[in-house]
């Protein structure tokens, strides 16, 4: 389980995103994640300009969405999901199916 940590507009109020084998849960304070809910609609969009899909994504297209959608020094990673994020961009992958090239 890795985290992202998001900082919002509301002090003390961070969202927090939760990845698990490409599955991810967004969590935070009621304000935070009506705050998340309204920046989602402005559209998640990973590395090759495909849409997010929170149900099946890679740890790396997530922190390159949230990365679009907030300023990169409100987003915060922990340790384990450093690795990852490192091993995703090691690893040679095929462009996405439907992605945008």
């Amino acid at each position: 389980m890795a985290t992202i940590t998001v900082k919002t507009p509301f002090k003390n109020d961070p969202i927090k995103a939760i990845w698990e084998d490409g599955k991810v849960t967004i969590t935070g304070s009621p304000n935070a994640l009506i705050f998340w809910d309204n920046m989602k609609y402005k559209g998640m969009y990973g590395k090759y300009g495909h849409t997010i899909n929170l149900k099946n994504t890679l740890l790396s297209d997530l922190v390159i969405a949230f990365q679009n959608l907030f300023p990169p020094k409100d987003v915060s990673l922990d340790r384990e999901a450093e690795v990852i994020r490192s091993e995703e961009h090691r690893r040679e992958k095929p462009i996405p199916k439907g992605a945008v090239s």
